[in-house]
């Protein structure tokens, strides 16, 4: 039955695979993505119109005062700088769409340990507005002149890293970490703009740029004030070297790693140790997938099939699935664009 499930949603499934454009980290953040905004322009003021709708006048004026005060550095409010001259829209749009992902994403991630000991990642990417964003996934190979630096899958004019993969050293994957009081993070979220904290994926992509090994990667993201609560996914090479980072503002609240006898890890937006919520549960349905499918009989194929299954696949919501390996290189992305749902029995 799983079987014939995931060939109906792969049958059902008009994906398609994203460009790819090259991002040079030497040259100036006013300039260094131009090359790719031509192509983007309409969409982009779409996606800012909408973004801003989610906001009232007030929390608007807020997280665009706030953010000036702390949460972007330097170099990425020449990015600002650029993305809003290029589309002749305001630095405080394209500011604030940089801090959307706290707000609204939904995800699910998976790391699992091949028969071979080599570990794969995967993820889809939920967005409330995801018929938009599908029009704007893009896959970037980050370099410093003609040096190979990583791979990330992003959107033009954001600047964070949601996925990512560093070859011969790490992946990365973040799930926003639910709270059920949204007013209440919100204002707790507004705080750490301005209480030098890092942005989530903003740290991401730091770790993406400054770090070489998985240890290191889980270090820092275990250790770096942050603006909300997160799940940082971080895969290593080889065997154990998975882990779910259940982060709290300024500290981990939660390790979980793989181990001799737990081969791959789930993490959706909630706590892996609690219940799942009975209206938002994908946990329990992936992680059963998981067993059915077993160690030696997961391949790279029936892995995107998982993610393209009812519930861990939201036919609404979900923007993309990215399956990397940061031993083999190996790096795809497919767009949901007209995503399936097929429900798992």
């Amino acid at each position: 039955m799983l079987w014939g499930l995931i060939a109906l949603a792969s049958l059902a499934s008009a994906d398609y695979t994203p460009p790819v454009y090259s991002v040079d980290l030497t040259v100036s953040p006013q300039t260094r993505w131009n090359h790719i905004y031509p192509a983007y322009s309409s969409v982009l003021k779409q996606v800012i119109a909408q973004a801003l709708q989610q906001l009232n006048s007030a929390e608007i004026f807020l997280i665009a005062n706030a953010l000036k005060l702390h949460y972007l550095t330097k170099e990425t409010k020449g990015e600002i700088e650029g993305c809003a001259a290029f589309l002749d829209v305001s630095y405080n749009e394209v500011a604030i769409m940089q801090f959307l992902y706290e707000l609204l994403n939904g995800c699910t991630s998976i790391i699992y340990r091949q028969a071979n000991d080599t570990l794969v990642h995967g993820r889809n990417l939920d967005f409330d507005f995801a018929p938009l964003l599908r029009e704007m996934v893009i896959n970037v190979d980050f370099y410093r002149g003609t040096e190979y630096v990583y791979t990330a899958t992003t959107f033009p004019c954001y600047f964070g890293v949601i996925s990512g993969s560093k070859p011969g050293a790490f992946s990365v994957s973040v799930d926003e970490r639910y709270d059920r009081s949204e007013t209440l993070a919100f204002i707790r979220n507004l705080l750490g703009l301005v209480t030098f904290r890092e942005g989530n994926t903003f740290a991401l992509r730091k770790a993406m740029e400054t770090l070489s090994t998985w240890k290191e990667a889980v270090h820092y993201l275990s250790t770096v004030p942050i603006v909300a609560p997160t799940y940082y996914i971080v895969a290593g090479l080889s065997g154990n070297e998975g882990v779910v980072i259940t982060r709290d503002r300024w500290t981990a609240a939660n390790f979980w790693y793989l181990n001799s006898t737990s081969w791959f890890l789930v993490e959706t937006n909630y706590d892996h140790w609690k219940p799942q919520p009975s209206d938002d549960d994908r946990a329990d349905p992936a992680i059963r997938m998981m067993k059915t499918l077993g160690q030696t009989g997961l391949d790279v194929p029936s892995f995107f099939g998982l993610f393209d299954t009812y519930p861990v696949l939201q036919q609404n919501l979900t923007v993309y699935t990215t399956i990397m390996s940061p031993a083999t290189g190996f790096y795809d992305t497919l767009v949901r664009q007209n995503a399936s749902q097929v429900f798992l029995h």
